[in-house]
């Protein structure tokens, strides 16, 4: 009697730990491309020792996006490649990270339709239901990795979610910093400031808070009023 619990647990034990391995495997499977990017973002800024600040500037690329369009109208040659590449950078990091969060919008629909044809042992399970006892032990295991593949997948969803915003707040800090070196370069652009006020060189916390003052009535206030916070 003792013998058969014994060899049922190690059984379960051994089921277990192959489905907990699975599961793993298809999670990192899943996201491997997301991590392999964020990995090089990041190996990059490493190596080059650039920074990633503590200040969120996530929210300011609407803000430097426009602001770089008003600067291109005004001249055009203060878009320098560097600028393009960053830009570009930008926007696929963000895609990417907006792609990824789709992906968790219905985890049970991964697990039922990806999931389960991707494990070997629960398809085997299910192919040897061969009376009510067996489809009821099936459902509870079946409930029970699904709790644990939604905390695997949340965990890796916020791992690589961390690094992906890493890597997009160190772009657009220096995203800003290239606009404004290119800016005050440009005679023109050091004209049009000079006109509506500004005369010396600028960033981006003086123009906005030269901004704001013009912008007190505007539905855009309160987000350019948030922008210049991340420079106080």
């Amino acid at each position: 009697m003792d013998n058969n619990y014994n060899n049922k647990a190690c059984l379960c034990s051994s089921i277990e730990n192959s489905i907990d391995e699975e599961i793993s495997d298809f999670v990192q499977e899943l996201y491997i491309k997301i991590e392999e990017i964020a990995k090089k973002e990041l190996y990059f800024i490493e190596i080059n020792r650039l920074i990633i600040p503590k200040e969120n500037y996530l929210f300011l690329f609407d803000f430097l996006d426009s602001l770089l369009n008003s600067f291109i109208k005004i001249d055009y040659e203060i878009e320098t490649p560097l600028i393009k590449k960053l830009y570009q950078d930008i926007k696929l990091i963000q895609k990417l990270h907006h792609n990824y969060k789709d992906i968790h919008l219905d985890m049970y629909q991964i697990f039922n339709k990806r999931f389960l044809h991707y494990s070997n042992i629960l398809r085997y399970l299910k192919r040897n239901l061969t009376d009510q006892k067996t489809r009821d032990d099936y459902k509870k295991l079946k409930l029970l990795y699904y709790e644990k593949f939604l905390n695997q997948l949340e965990y890796k969803r916020k791992e690589n979610s961390m690094m992906l915003l890493s890597v997009l707040n160190s772009k657009i800090f220096y995203f800003d910093r290239l606009i404004w070196k290119e800016a005050n370069k440009s005679f023109k652009i050091e004209k049009y400031l000079d006109i509506i006020g500004i005369q010396y060189s600028v960033n981006s916390k003086e123009y906005l808070g030269f901004r704001l003052k013009d912008e007190i009535n505007s539905k855009n206030y309160l987000y350019l009023e948030k922008c210049l916070r991340v420079y106080k």
